[in-house]
């Protein structure tokens, strides 16, 4: 390894599921750039986020800590991202610098960068008290607005379940103006210091409106088909009933309802999403390949993951917000030549475990109070590192325990919940909550989620309740 503090590059999209990279096997995908840091560095298939959802994922991925220590525990609510191990970077040495989505509040915090161009959501709600981000400024500069009427102008729309085109020139694309910005701060760079650069794309998140020409490669591909048991959502807890039934009557330009739902038209939804992937797959190749021609991956490390995953139909159920691993497990590749060796390690992580890790390569002293912890002597071959025999899930009142056979899923004070043999049920189908004969397996596991949260802490009321049930 060289005694040189490497440049270090973070490429996170949003809502990407882990199934989603061609070097993982997934034959499906088309991420001919993604695929090569793949074959070449170390693919880990077994990471999982603290959140089911967008902020509580971040905030505990910057921080370091679980969602309940900083009560995010939902989308609504701030978190101004001060208290990230980004500031360690910065105080380091590092130049940090901050360009597209971080999805934190208020949005503008500099969450320990040096320099933030800010992206967010594809529909946040400006308003008259809250400056728009970037992306929006953008179009405005060229009379445009954020294409969000897409339930009033498109007659099919709800048949179309997030396919929709983007319907302004490419250019204008949140995604491709978020990684042309990157690569014109690339470009433009002129410092000598390490780089600590974080790129976050928009996508694939819904509405999956990517433009056409990415739809098109999926055309004729065979495109995986969602993995479910017909009325399994009966054996499951109601509030997985009453969030599908929600949608049936929202109408904003991400929505989904499952009722119009048609082979044909799940096929689409899932192409749509893919073909996201690889709008981002091919701005992460730009982006490298500027990368290179300034001479910053001569000695660098790049890591791309997710904050969390997409149901698209899978177990009768669609966005996120549940604990099932087509939601929880996330992508993570990391790339260093000369750093690690290539491998495909089988140790279980947590997704927020990647800030240790990124401070450790980097020579920076991991803070005590960080929860994660840097999984480099896996990326190294270390054999003796086992990585984590449970990770730890949680959205509003759900709190997710998984080992690599089990998992449970609690709902806060609620006589009902999940319980999965994984291996004999993979795909999460059949619900062994109220099976006496697992009812032993139940308790133990209820036990290492009740010992996880006396050890962790927190704030957060509802979850101090079921510490104490």
């Amino acid at each position: 390894m060289s005694d040189k503090r490497p440049n270090i590059i973070l490429i996170m999209p949003d809502q990407q599921r882990a199934d989603t990279l061609g070097c993982a096997g997934n034959g499906h995908m088309i991420t001919p750039n993604l695929d090569k840091l793949g074959e070449e560095g170390v693919i880990i298939d077994r990471c999982f986020t603290q959140g089911a959802c967008c902020m509580p994922a971040r905030a505990a991925f910057f921080s370091g800590k679980y969602a309940h220590q900083l009560d995010i525990l939902t989308n609504v609510g701030k978190w101004d991202g001060e208290d990230t191990w980004v500031k360690q970077l910065t105080e380091a040495g590092y130049q940090t610098a901050c360009i597209g989505k971080m999805h934190l509040k208020p949005w503008r915090s500099p969450c320990g960068f040096e320099y933030r161009f800010v992206c967010e959501n594809k529909n946040e709600p400006f308003g008259p008290d809250v400056e728009p981000d970037e992306w929006v400024k953008y179009l405005a500069e060229h009379g445009l607005k954020r294409p969000l009427d897409y339930p009033t102008t498109m007659p099919d729309f709800f048949d179309r379940m997030g396919d929709v085109d983007f319907p302004l020139d490419e250019k204008f694309h949140e995604d491709v103006f978020i990684g042309g910005k990157a690569v014109e701060w690339i470009e433009q760079r002129r410092d000598d210091r390490p780089l600590f650069l974080y790129v976050g794309f928009a996508g694939p998140h819904d509405p999956y409106d990517t433009p056409r020409r990415y739809k098109d490669m999926y055309s004729d591909r065979d495109i995986p088909v969602p993995v479910a048991v017909p009325g399994e959502r009966a054996g499951k807890p109601p509030e997985h009933d009453a969030a599908m039934a929600a949608y049936e009557t929202a109408a904003t330009e991400s929505t989904i309802r499952l009722s119009h739902a048609t082979p044909q038209r799940i096929r689409g939804m899932r192409a749509a999403y893919y073909a996201g992937v690889t709008l981002i797959d091919e701005w992460v190749g730009n982006i490298l390949d500027a990368m290179k021609q300034r001479n910053l991956l001569d000695d660098a490390v790049v890591i791309f993951c997710s904050d969390h995953g997409d149901a698209l139909g899978d177990n009768e159920m669609i966005y996120k917000w549940f604990m099932y691993d087509s939601m929880t497990r996330v992508p993570m590749l990391l790339w260093g030549p000369g750093y690690f060796p290539r491998s495909r390690p089988d140790a279980m992580v947590e997704y927020f475990d990647t800030g240790p890790t990124i401070l450790e390569i980097a020579g920076v002293e991991i803070p005590p109070d960080i929860e994660g912890r840097s999984f480099l002597p896996l990326l190294k071959g270390d054999r003796s590192f086992a990585g984590k025999e449970y990770v730890f899930c949680e959205e509003k009142h759900i709190v997710m325990v998984r080992g690599r056979d089990w998992k449970l899923v609690y709902y806060n004070e609620k006589p009902y919940g999940e319980l999965y043999d994984l291996a004999a049920d993979p795909h999460e189908s059949v619900n062994l909550w109220d099976d006496p004969e697992y009812r032993e397996r139940k308790e133990r596991l209820i036990g290492v989620m009740e010992e996880w949260y006396a050890r962790t802490g927190g704030r957060s009321e509802s979850l101090a309740r079921f510490a104490r049930r």
